[in-house]
């Protein structure tokens, strides 16, 4: 479950407790708040995440949406979709640092943006590029601030100059140009 406070004077109060659906593990895995609308990661039955979105009415959250990357390959493990989360208005990002493209390949990792209108949500997959090597496990955390958008490696880059470089981590920046990040 989640539980979400108010801020009273100087005291904080329970304002409700969101349980997560049957079936949903790990709800609450991560989340953000923004505005009237609160983004939470969990997993499905199918072992693969989703985000669920709840909007606030006066003092109810009520559930509004949810949204899910692209199915990883077949036979490919679970992954972590939801593992980190930024709300930014309308738009979300959400990293998936255990995506693989196909079942052989290591751990390479994705993130996802998503721009809200109504209770739709239209999905961008970030691109790595080829400096993001299996095992960088890309999207395990994952900020957005309008059209700029960072997506941490904690496996890092490949080996791009310095000896032992792929182990040290980094962050991919974005930015939105002309709808394309």
């Amino acid at each position: 479950a989640v539980y979400i406070y108010v801020r009273n004077g100087s005291q904080w109060e329970l304002q409700q407790r969101v349980a997560g659906p049957a079936g949903l593990g790990s709800f609450g895995v991560a989340l953000d708040l923004s505005g009237e609308m609160i983004a939470v990661g969990g997993r499905a039955a199918s072992g693969n995440g989703i985000v669920r979105i709840y909007e606030r009415t006066g003092t109810t959250w009520a559930f509004h949406s949810a949204v899910q990357g692209q199915q990883p390959a077949a036979g490919a493990r679970a992954d972590d979709f939801g593992r980190s989360v930024d709300l930014d208005g309308t738009r979300l990002i959400v990293g998936a640092p255990s995506f693989q493209t196909a079942p052989a390949d290591d751990v390479t990792g994705a993130a996802f943006v998503f721009d809200r209108s109504g209770t739709s949500w239209t999905m961008s997959r970030l691109t790595t590029g080829s400096q993001v090597q299996n095992g960088a496990a890309f999207g395990s955390t994952v900020s957005v601030d309008g059209d700029v958008a960072c997506v941490c490696l904690s496996g890092g880059f490949g080996d791009l100059t310095a000896v032992g470089n792929s182990t040290r981590g980094g962050v991919a920046f974005y930015r939105r140009v002309n709808a394309v990040w």
